[in-house]
Parts: C-alpha cells; sequence; structure tokens
C-alpha cells in the first residue's frame, strides 16, 4: 500500500512543479522547512490560502458621509487552484542549510542551524528569514514591503514505515516589518467612468503597515527517499503596528480613515523533491 502511496506522491510533486510558471498573490511567512536533510537540493512548490480579517474605513470629504467593509483574507487574493510560491533549499552539512523561494508578491530567504532528521532527542532548528517585495514578480506597492523573522523549529518523528516518514512539524516564533496587504475594494467606494458604470472589484486601496507578530505552525510531513509532501497551519497575532500608510489611487470621493488586522492564519500544501549528495553514490 505504502509503495502505491509513494508513487501518487512522486506524480503529485512532479506535476506540482510542472505548474510552476503560474503563481497566486499571498503574503506569509516562510514556510518551514522540514527537518535537516543533510548535504543536497530540494525544491517544491506551495500552494497557499490566506485569512486574515481585515476592516478598512472609509470617509468622503464632500459630503462626510463614511462606510467600511471587512475583507476575509486581508493578506491574499487566493488562488489556491496554482502554486503560490517556488521554493528551493541547499543542504550545505547535517546541521546548516539555507533556502529561497519567490511568489508574485515577494520573495524570501533563510537560513537554518539545528539537529539532522533521525538526532536525538528529535531534530530541531534555529531560523532566520528574510522576505521583502524587491524579491517578488510584480512591481506595484508590494515592492515596500518587507520582513525580518527568528523562529525556533521542532520536527519529532511520528512514524517510520518501509516506505514513508512522518514528522510533526512544530515552530514557534517572531517577526517584524512592513507589511503589504492586498484588498478588494467594493465598486461603491470606487470612481465611475464616463459612462457612470461601477466598475469591478480592483486591487485597491494600497495598504502598508508597520507590524510586529507573534507566529505559529503545526502541520505533518510526509517523506520518502526522493519526495515530500508537507500541510501545514500557519497561524500568527499581531502584537504591535503603526498606523497604516495607504495609497488609493481610485478612491476619487473617498479616503480611507483607518485599517485595522489582528490577525490572521495561512494554509499551505508543498509537494517536493529532494536529491541527498549520499544517495546520489549508492
Amino acid at each position: 500500500m505504502w509503495k502505491t502511496w509513494g508513487v501518487w506522491v512522486r506524480l503529485a510533486a512532479l506535476s506540482a512543479l510542472c505548474l510552476g510558471s503560474l503563481a497566486g498573490c499571498i503574503g506569509a511567512p516562510g514556510i518551514p522547512g522540514g527537518p535537516l536533510q543533510g548535504t543536497g537540493v530540494s525544491m517544491s512548490a506551495n500552494y497557499g490560502y490566506a485569512l486574515g480579517p481585515a476592516h478598512v474605513s472609509m470617509r468622503s470629504p464632500s459630503d462626510g458621509r463614511r462606510g467600511g467593509f471587512t475583507d476575509s483574507a486581508g493578506d491574499a487574493v487566493n488562488l489556491p487552484i496554482v502554486p503560490s510560491r517556488l521554493g528551493g533549499r541547499l543542504g550545505i552539512t547535517k546541521w546548516f542549510d539555507v533556502a529561497g523561494d519567490s511568489s508574485l508578491l515577494d520573495g524570501g530567504l533563510e537560513a537554518r542551524v539545528g539537529l539532522p532528521e533521525g538526532a536525538e532527542p528529535f531534530p530541531m532548528a534555529l531560523s532566520l528569514g528574510l522576505r521583502s517585495g524587491n524579491w517578488g514578480v510584480l512591481s506595484t506597492t508590494n515592492r515596500q514591503s518587507s520582513e525580518q523573522r527568528v523562529r525556533l523549529e521542532a520536527y519529532p518523528q511520528l512514524a517510520k514505515l518501509h516506505y514513508l516518514r512522518v514528522n510533526l512539524i512544530s515552530t514557534v516564533g517572531m517577526s517584524t516589518g512592513r507589511r503589504y496587504h492586498p484588498l478588494d475594494l467594493p465598486a461603491e467606494f470606487q470612481r465611475r467612468d464616463d459612462f457612470d458604470e461601477v466598475p469591478g472589484p480592483s486591487f485597491d486601496p494600497q495598504i502598508l503597515r508597520d507590524e510586529t507578530r507573534l507566529e505559529a505552525s503545526g502541520g505533518i510531513e510526509l517523506r520518502q527517499k526522493y519526495f515530500f509532501a508537507s500541510f501545514v497551519l500557519m497561524p500568527y497575532v499581531v502584537t504591535g503596528a503603526k498606523r497604516a500608510t495607504v495609497d488609493c489611487r481610485q478612491c476619487d470621493t473617498w479616503q480611507v480613515d483607518g485599517f485595522r488586522q489582528d490577525f490572521g492564519a495561512a494554509l499551505f500544501v508543498s509537494l517536493g523533491t529532494t536529491i541527498l549528495f549520499s544517495n546520489l553514490l549508492e
């Protein structure tokens, strides 16, 4: 049975990597990399879905009218059908690796040091990460976003079968930076064209806010010799934030009066392949 399961994991991972030219927009922390594997190379496609209720208050300077709206996914334009990120990881030694990923909104770098898979009492790592909108594909207000993160990771083994290893994913950390919040502005707050027709939703207003977050994650990783899959939920709580800065070029008759987002979470499914240099010598 596990051999058959492994074939499906292999096909799914290769299919995900082939879809790598497509990506959705999502703002979220770097995904936990799983237990350190040793010297080798990993590649993965990451499918994400984010929830982060954000409320924007609107005010009309011409007549004093007030309004507002809440976007349930203030961190993302959710497109889970295609990969949200593509990533790669390079194992330098058994206890040290580096990683990078890219998406439409941003890109990230990470360095980890710790105990590899199979170590006692269990695999663990301390990771330092950076994210920047300048490393993303799009070139809008997202270019001004940034993040610095420190995280403690633990990966106790749950099961070891002939063709499969199952590890728990558990992390806790802190991050700080300028976050970009893509929101869908309802048509009632947008300007009308010459024919008095209301355009559809757009990615306005463009909101940036300096924030400090407490972050955690939990999930499982399924790993074979060459292929792996992980499922991880990453919640966060905003522990400190400054007043948001807003660029709303399509808000001709409205102004953004306030922005609030206190918590959120992202769910990621990752499929990938790992090639260890030691396996090539077998």
